[in-house]
C-alpha cells in the first residue's frame, strides 16, 4: 500500500496512462472518432486532470478502487468530449463562424478574471503544455457551445407545477431535515506545557463561581478566555450541529437551559465553560420555506433532460466510432 501511495505522488498525471496501458497504443492513442475528428487519450487525460488529485486522495490506500473509479471517470469525460464535438460540428454545418473579436474579448476577460496579465496566462499555458493558439481555439469552441446551447435550449419554456413541487417535497422530506443545533459561548483555559494545571483548575472554578453569583459570562470570557473568540465574549457567532461538537460538549449543549453555565469541563487540552445562547431543535423545514429551492432544482433537472434530448438527436445524426 505504501508503494502505491508513493507512486501516485511521484507519477502525477502519468497515472492516467498507467490505467489505460493496455489500450494506449491502439489506433495511435485514438479513443474515438466523431465525424471527421479524432479524440485521443491525451485529450481525455487533459479533460480528467481537474478530478485526478481529489480521486487520488480519496482512494490513496485502495489502488483497485482508484483505478476502477479512474476508468469510470475517463469514460465519462470521453462522452463529454464526444458531445462537445457533435455540438461544434452542428454549429459549423450552419455555415457561420465566431468573429475573432469575440474570441479576443473573451481572452481579455479570462486574463482579467483569472490571470491578471498576459504574462501569467502564457506561463499557465506553458505549465499545461498548451500553445496560445490551442488556447485561442479552445476559447472559440467555448463560445460556440454557449451559442448552441442558447439557440437550442433557451426557447424551451420550463414550467414547474405546484403539484410537482409538493410531490418532490413529500418524496424527499429527509432532505429537508434539520439536526439539533446550538449557538454557544465558550470560556477556554488551555493546558500548555509548563502550566500550573492545578492553578488553571482553580481559576476555572473561580470563574464558574462568579457566573453563578450573577456576573456576565460574556464579560468574563473577554477577561479570561484564551482563544480567538474572547473578544466576542466567547460567542461562536454561528449555529453548530450538536453532532459536530467535540464529544465533551455534546451532553451539556443538549441539557443546559438557555444562558445557563455548564460545570467546568476538563479535557486533556484545557478547561471549558459553556453557555447555550440559542438552540434549534431537530425539525423538517416546511414546504413554504423550501419551495423556491425545490423549484430551482426541478428546473435544473428539466433543463438537463432537454439538453440530453438535444444531444441524443445529434448523436443519431453524427458518426461515432470507438477504438
Amino acid at each position: 500500500m505504501r508503494t502505491f501511495c508513493l507512486s501516485l505522488l511521484g507519477l502525477g498525471l502519468l497515472t492516467l496512462g498507467a490505467s489505460a496501458q493496455s489500450v494506449t497504443n491502439i489506433a495511435g492513442g485514438v479513443m474515438a472518432r466523431v465525424n471527421e475528428v479524432v479524440i485521443t487519450h491525451l485529450q481525455v487525460d487533459d479533460a480528467t486532470r481537474d478530478a485526478l488529485m481529489p480521486l487520488r486522495n480519496r482512494y490513496s490506500t485502495e489502488p483497485q478502487e482508484f483505478y476502477r473509479k479512474l476508468g469510470e471517470l475517463r469514460k465519462e469525460r470521453l462522452e463529454q468530449l464526444i458531445d462537445r464535438r457533435l455540438i461544434i460540428d452542428d454549429f459549423k454545418k450552419g455555415g457561420i463562424s465566431v468573429p475573432d473579436r469575440y474570441v479576443e474579448d473573451q481572452i481579455r476577460k479570462d486574463i482579467r478574471d483569472a490571470f491578471g496579465d498576459r504574462v501569467a496566462l502564457t506561463r499557465a499555458l506553458k505549465e499545461r503544455g498548451e500553445t496560445f493558439e490551442a488556447y485561442r481555439e479552445r476559447t472559440r469552441e467555448k463560445i460556440i457551445l454557449d451559442i448552441m446551447k442558447y439557440r437550442n435550449l433557451s426557447g424551451e419554456k420550463i414550467v414547474i407545477s405546484p403539484k410537482k413541487i409538493e410531490d418532490f417535497y413529500q418524496t424527499n422530506r429527509t432532505t429537508f431535515a434539520v439536526n439539533p443545533a446550538v449557538r454557544l459561548r465558550i470560556i477556554t483555559l488551555t493546558k500548555i506545557a509548563g502550566d500550573d494545571v492545578a492553578a488553571k483548575r482553580k481559576l476555572a472554578n473561580g470563574i464558574l463561581e462568579k457566573i453563578q453569583n450573577g456576573e456576565s459570562f460574556a464579560s468574563l470570557a473577554k477577561t479570561y478566555s484564551e482563544d480567538a473568540h474572547a473578544r466576542d465574549g466567547g460567542d461562536r457567532n454561528e449555529f453548530l450541529e450538536v453532532a459536530s461538537l467535540r464529544e465533551d460538549f455534546r451532553a451539556p449543549s443538549t441539557k443546559l437551559a438557555l444562558k445557563a453555565c455548564s460545570p467546568v469541563i476538563e479535557t486533556e487540552d484545557g478547561f471549558y465553560l459553556l453557555s447555550v445562547e440559542e438552540r434549534k431543535e431537530a425539525h423538517t423545514r416546511p414546504l413554504v420555506e423550501v419551495r423556491d429551492e425545490i423549484e430551482q432544482a426541478l428546473v435544473l433537472q428539466e433543463r438537463g433532460r432537454l439538453e440530453r434530448r438535444w444531444i441524443d438527436r445529434l448523436r443519431k445524426k453524427g458518426f461515432i466510432n470507438y477504438f
